[in-house]
């Protein structure tokens, strides 16, 4: 019997060895699939307007975290779970060896030991639940520590003297999160403390009965043995406690992404059948009756009715708040009106096939990513598929006056735009302003129809700004261009410009017409005609 249950021993162990590198692999595919499932669920743009809210955002947080973060829980859970089934069946057998001594005893033992386990894995669920809950605070740390770790934000962490501000900050949102990790400890040590007495019982029983046995003779030294050492396989069942630490999370996680699907499900039902978009060419547009607000009580857009003609410039001006970025977020389908419609060629966009609408549109938004990559691929993501054009990308760069840039960096277009990677250099707010925009007439060449500036100066210099509608915007044709900027100068020359108040057009008309009506256009253009007369007149007494 000794040697049998030595074989059954060794056995395991080289199963075990063989089942790593599958158990490795599993793991693998276990997480690819959920970062596959969410990376799909992400590319939404329906689901754009949920990125936004604190609870999906946690959401997104410990399905990551699940695959990405220092557990990486989520493929090891579901193997796991899979190990747990073994262990069950292994105890089994554990029980029919020790029921050579004695039935009484190995059911005692198997009761007890799956109970104590069960305590225990019950408490480490409810603790790590418990830490779950606190993923807003982990998120937020987190936050805090990129902002004193990293260089995007270094300068003005290091120039206003915020790191300390910002340690204690951290300190302050972690406290819950690892106060949650303390009550788990101390829980659970707790609960060891109490069922201690129990497994002392249990554990003398197990030893003495086999023992006891041997010693009248009822079995041999060798069955002796043997169901001793069972004893203490069976009791390796009770750490359970590196095992829960995976299991639960990844339930926590799997629940997560259920919760992601059912909106992604909410709002595909809500959805009609999509229809192709728009044919070749720039669409006719129409804004009817637009009523928009990211606040429902307070509307951004209130009964906007706007039309942009097929290959119009078309300039939307106005103070901050009126909803001109809020506008071309509507357009490029990422959020839809409360009321009214928006459509293209009289097709509503929100029935459109969003990633054939996308292909329409070429933006450049205000706040438009700084991708570390290099050059070229800052320029080509616009048109993935025509990364390989080399024609069109030299074309592109010319157009959008970037020449001179490229020309001065170290590896030309191959030049990585981060000085946090090998060989690359930062550029100025200026140069990649000329970036973002080289990014959009790239879209515009591979076939978008609807180009949006949102501020495309913003960053440029005075001389910049000035050749800027007649070098970039004047050159496009067969496009509708949507341009917004608070500096007028830039707008003068566009085909019609608008200008919002209160969510809606308060007036219409070329640069000429507008001055001539004597409104609010009028009033802010020679605004800031007189701050550009006074800043020549400095410089000329400089």
């Amino acid at each position: 019997m000794l040697s049998a249950f030595a074989v059954v021993t060794v056995a395991g162990w080289c199963i075990s060895t063989l089942i790593s590198p599958l158990t490795s692999l599993a793991t693998r595919q276990a997480e690819g699939f959920v970062h596959d499932r969410l990376f799909a669920l992400g590319e939404q743009s329906r689901l754009f307007p949920h990125l936004e809210t604190s609870a999906f955002a946690d959401d997104v947080s410990r399905v990551v975290d699940s695959t990405d973060g220092p557990n990486r829980c989520l493929g090891l859970g579901a193997v796991t779970q899979i190990e747990n089934l073994s262990k069950l069946l292994g105890a089994i057998c554990l029980g029919l060896v020790i029921a050579r001594v004695s039935v009484l005893l190995a059911l005692l033992l198997i009761v007890t030991v799956f109970a104590i386990r069960h305590s225990l894995v019950k408490g480490l669920s409810i603790g790590l639940t418990r830490m779950d809950e606190q993923v807003r605070a982990r998120r937020r740390g987190q936050y805090l520590y990129d902002l004193v770790s990293t260089a995007a934000s270094g300068k003005e962490v290091r120039t206003f003297g915020l790191g300390t501000w910002l340690v204690d900050r951290f300190r302050k949102e972690m406290h819950d999160y690892h106060q949650s990790i303390f009550l788990l400890r101390r829980g659970l040590a707790r609960r060891e403390g109490r069922l201690l007495p129990v497994l002392m019982v249990v554990s003398g029983a197990a030893f003495l009965w086999p023992a006891v046995a041997a010693l009248h003779g009822r079995v041999s030294v060798n069955v002796m043995t043997s169901v001793v050492m069972a004893c203490l396989s069976l009791f390796t069942t009770l750490q359970a406690g590196q095992e829960q630490m995976y299991i639960t999370p990844a339930r926590l996680a799997l629940r997560a992404l259920g919760r992601i699907e059912a909106v992604a499900d909410e709002v595909r039902r809500s959805m009609s059948e999509t229809v192709p978009a728009p044919s070749d060419g720039a669409p006719l547009i129409r804004f009817s009756g637009v009523r928009f607000g990211y606040n429902r009580r307070v509307p951004v857009l209130n009964g906007l009715d706007l039309e942009v003609k097929p290959g119009e410039v078309l300039a939307i001006v106005g103070v901050n708040g009126v909803g001109k970025t809020t506008l071309t977020k509507l357009l490029a389908g990422l959020y839809q009106p409360e009321e009214g419609r928006i459509t293209a060629d009289g097709i509503e966009v929100g029935l459109i096939d969003s990633e054939q609408w996308h292909a329409h549109l070429a933006v450049v938004f205000q706040d438009f990513v700084k991708y570390p990559l290099s050059a070229r691929e800052n320029i080509v993501l616009a048109a993935p598929a025509l990364a390989g054009d080399e024609e069109l990308i030299r074309r592109v760069v010319e157009e959008a006056g970037v020449s001179a840039l490229l020309a001065a960096l170290p590896n030309g277009l191959d030049t990585p735009l981060s000085s946090e990677r090998t060989g690359g250099v930062d550029l100025s707010g200026g140069q990649w302003q000329k970036i973002a925009i080289a990014r959009a007439l790239f879209a515009v060449r591979a076939g978008a129809r609807v180009l949006i500036l949102d501020e495309p100066t913003a960053h440029l210099d005075i001389r910049a700004e000035a050749a800027f509608f007649s070098e970039v915007v004047g050159r496009i044709s067969g496009v509708s261009t949507i341009l917004i900027s608070h500096r007028l100068s830039t707008v003068r020359q566009a085909d019609r410009i608008v200008l919002l108040d209160q969510g809606r057009v308060a007036e219409s008309g070329t640069h000429d017409q507008l001055l001539a009506l004597n409104g609010q256009y009028s009033e802010m253009f020679h605004l800031q005609a007189a701050r550009f007369k006074e800043m020549n007149t400095a410089d000329g007494a400089a």
